[in-house]
């Protein structure tokens, strides 16, 4: 059963990213022009102003725990919601063509707000090999690859790997994420990072601890700025 589901999820992301004729979230009404929502699911996501300021509630969340250069998120995650539905959508049902779309938006608007310009390098945060493999891709990099291709910069989705399937952090509070993703991260040392500025991507942020646990795993000269599809809360 769990085979024919997931032959069943990658037969719709086909579906979905060559033949876009319904709206991704209500699979009702006629997507817009290059996107693959209608207009009122399209109006029903809540973007988040981070972008436009350096002072935001994303960097706010690392402050006295870990400097970085720029944060934001794209979204506000929010449950029962367009955004939720089509998140799960992107991370578990095999359509990828969103995750890409959501990077090239949200690259431009990092190049109208000034961030191109001193970012070298994007990396993913990793997932483990056997779970990517069960997946078939990793949300994460899929995000960051359609950033990466807008600002024109090095992407590196092995960067970073993961080296330990920890548990998953969705029930745990702020301690318990922290201490679970402590050692589970490790340079590629294939890269020469040092004195790069680095854009670590991710799907969403929460309590920041896996963003963070990347972050000290580079090398101490790089300058760090982070992204993420949205922001959400425990």
């Amino acid at each position: 059963m769990k085979n024919k589901l997931l032959s069943l999820n990658t037969y719709r992301g086909l579906l979905h990213l060559f033949f876009p004729k319904l709206c991704l979230a209500c699979e009702q009404e006629t997507p817009l022009k290059n996107n693959v929502l209608c207009l009122d699911c399209q109006q029903e996501l809540y973007y988040t102003d981070h972008i436009t300021k350096d002072d935001n509630e994303f960097k706010r969340m690392f402050y006295g725990r870990l400097k970085i250069e720029k944060g934001a998120a794209l979204f506000y995650y929010r449950k029962q919601t367009t955004i939720q539905k089509l998140i799960h959508q992107f991370n578990y049902s095999g359509i990828k063509s969103i995750g890409k779309i959501w990077g090239n938006e949200f690259a431009q608007l990092m190049i109208e707000n000034g961030w191109k310009e001193s970012i070298n390098v994007v990396i993913p945060v990793p997932m483990h090999w056997r779970k990517e493999r069960k997946r078939g891709y990793n949300q994460a990099s899929v995000f960051a690859a359609g950033i990466a291709e807008i600002l024109a910069c090095m992407f590196y989705p092995d960067g970073l790997i993961k080296t330990e399937p920890n548990e998953s952090q969705t029930k745990k509070s702020r301690a318990e994420r922290v201490e679970n993703v402590r050692h589970v991260f490790q340079l590629n040392d294939q890269y020469d990072l040092a004195g790069k500025h680095i854009l670590l991507v991710d799907d969403v942020l929460t309590t920041g601890a896996t963003l963070e646990a990347c972050a000290r795993t580079l090398p101490s000269s790089c300058k760090i700025s982070m992204v993420t599809l949205a922001i959400g809360r425990l």
